[in-house]
């Protein structure tokens, strides 16, 4: 199998057919028009245009200039598998990952965060992660009604279908059982995702191998029902919450179609902005503890426009979190919008978090009453994501603390104005 490594939003060249390239993209159409975690159609586009997570443009020769749109994962198109990396070194990715509460947390002691990991290999070692814990523990078993015509009645005669059978000269009456077993709707979710990890032919013959190791258990377990994704769990089976939602993730990102000739598709890509956002907000809710960090919005009423921001800081300020590397000035996209949100909320001190080396810099802008202070994530390969998380709360911190007493010093002007 040839392997192409790529990074997300950012296009590069790889050696491809032209049938090749328009299977990479009709995946990207089938993810981005399937689901809104996958991606969502953009309203600035054209009324009947598919968009796609997938771009493909020929070059001169045998290469194909591929971008992929803003999420990271693993594509296989017959023989060809493109890797997708993120834009930021694994480790701080897999860092904010574990602080958001999108995914389940990954053990960082178990060194799965390499250079040269694919990021579907650390969703499979992930998975089978959480999968060992619950069959540790035991598949969770209910009852469940099955009929079924047998020579001694055992559980419950239905008496409409026995009186056929009698009259057509069978004798067994038809009968309801009540089994205790483990084929329910979350063990056949989880035993689909872990078959899925078993049949990759991307990912290291060790873990496809504990794959099939771990699917012993779910022997007496069916396939899957096209109603068992809608099945939630509950407090009695709360402890399978992880294992279930990292096997729906799975389960949802493979994309499955069959193209000209002998080869096909398979897909698992993972939104990167949304994972990241969760991830920045939790470390700043970790690091100050003192306020109140969360994700709020305003309706700009009479429209049914919202304003929502990434980041509240209590009363005290707002934020937007860019999930992109800094430039050496301010992008006037991030910049308009940073302003908007504090006009909107009436507020005067707004950040904007993005990430960048640890000699990023961007100057303080004023426009109006509104004040955006840059903040970064210093992301080079030179600083742990912990040295970043803690610098970035303090600085946060300090920032804060300097708009507090802003506003003391305001409120006490117009209180000495008031008594004069």
């Amino acid at each position: 199998m040839r392997t192409e490594t790529i990074t997300e939003s950012k296009e590069a060249l790889i050696t491809a057919t032209p049938e090749e390239g328009l299977a990479l993209e009709a995946a990207g159409r089938r993810l981005a028009s399937t689901s809104s975690w996958w991606g969502q159609t953009d309203p600035t586009e054209e009324d009947g245009y598919q968009p796609s997570l997938i771009r493909c443009r020929r070059t001169m020769g045998k290469q194909l200039a591929i971008t992929v749109s803003g999420a990271v994962g693993v594509v296989v198109v017959g023989d060809l598998q493109v890797i997708v990396q993120p834009k930021i070194p694994i480790e701080h990715f897999v860092y904010l990952l574990n602080r958001s509460d999108t995914l389940p947390r990954l053990d960082p002691s178990k060194g799965f965060a390499a250079v040269d990991t694919s990021f579907w290999e650390l969703i499979a070692r992930w998975y089978l992660d959480q999968l060992q814990l619950v069959v540790r523990r035991d598949l969770i078993r209910d009852y469940r009604e099955d009929r079924a015509e047998l020579r001694i009645v055992r559980g419950r005669i239905v008496p409409l279908p026995t009186a056929r059978s009698f009259y057509r000269g069978k004798l067994e009456p038809s009968c309801i059982l009540e089994d205790y077993d483990a084929n329910n709707a979350l063990n056949r979710i989880l035993k689909q995702a872990a078959r899925a990890v078993a049949a990759s032919r991307t990912l290291p013959m060790d873990l496809r191998q504990r794959a099939t190791w771990l699917l012993r258990p779910f022997d007496n377990v069916s396939e899957l029902r096209s109603e068992d994704m809608s099945r939630e769990v509950d407090r009695r089976s709360g402890w399978y919450a992880d294992a279930v939602g990292l096997a729906r993730s799975i389960l949802q990102g493979q994309s499955r179609g069959l193209e000209s000739g002998d080869g096909g598709v398979w897909t698992f890509l993972f939104r990167t902005a949304e994972l990241i956002e969760e991830g920045v907000r939790q470390v700043l809710s970790d690091g100050l503890p003192t306020i109140s960090v969360s994700k709020k919005g305003i309706q700009l009423k009479p429209s049914s426009l919202s304003l929502t921001p990434d980041l509240r800081f209590g009363d005290l300020a707002v934020g937007d979190v860019k999930y992109k590397l800094t430039g050496k000035d301010w992008n006037r996209g991030d910049l308009y919008q940073a302003v908007t949100f504090g006009t909107g909320f009436k507020c005067g001190n707004v950040a904007v978090i993005a990430f960048g080396g640890s000699t990023a810099a961007l100057p303080r802008v004023k426009v109006g009453d509104v004040r955006v202070v840059p903040f970064w994530w210093k992301c080079s390969e030179e600083v742990a994501p912990e040295q970043a998380a803690a610098t970035l709360c303090e600085e946060v911190g300090l920032w804060l603390d300097e708009g507090l007493t802003q506003q003391i010093s305001a409120s006490s002007e117009r209180l000495c104005g008031l008594t004069h």
